[in-house]
């Protein structure tokens, strides 16, 4: 987590974490290294929070450019965020529902890489729909995901092009 902080130009964050791991686990040379070549590129560079996009811009450009988007996040399979952006409006907790979505997501992968599946394959998009909102997935590599959630009205056509484009994009962030 500490390196995709780092990546998404938040390196007060990554120095936090690196320090917290070698509190906790004083004998880690591999981490007290780290942690000293992350502060003294900091200290080195006070713009380094400009070297990156970040994800979040990403996540932000899809919602403010899809009309009736509520959320988009950038998450692993493991259900743990890298980055979101939500707008007003919805009545859940976007945060819990993309976690439970990310085991549905993972399930759904899985069965369709299965050797055995008759679908074969794998899956290059999910949608996965309520009579609240949409929800549309699509995979970064093996380990992420990026996904919009929308009210019924909105756009789906237009979530599901941005977010083909912007997920190379933060694949690329996150060096897949």
């Amino acid at each position: 987590m500490a390196e995709l902080y780092w990546k998404q130009g938040q390196p007060d964050r990554a120095i936090a974490i690196y320090r917290h791991v070698v509190r906790e686990r004083p004998d880690d040379a591999q981490a007290r290294a780290r942690l000293a070549e992350l502060e003294a590129a900091a200290a080195g560079n006070p713009g380094a929070k400009e070297k990156t996009m970040g994800f979040r811009e990403h996540v932000q450009r899809v919602v403010e450019q899809v009309p009736g988007a509520l959320a988009c996040t950038v998450m692993g399979f493991d259900g743990i965020s890298v980055d979101s952006y939500e707008v007003g409006g919805a009545e859940v907790d976007m945060q819990t529902l993309m976690t439970e979505y990310a085991s549905v997501a993972h399930q759904v992968r899985r069965a369709f890489e299965d050797p055995a599946s008759v679908a074969g394959g794998s899956v290059s998009e999910l949608v996965i729909g309520s009579p609240k909102f949409m929800t549309v997935v699509l995979p970064i590599g093996s380990d992420y995901f990026i996904a919009a959630i929308l009210k019924p009205s909105a756009i789906m056509g237009k979530a599901r092009y941005l977010l083909r484009i912007t997920a190379p994009k933060v694949g690329k962030e996150l060096g897949l």
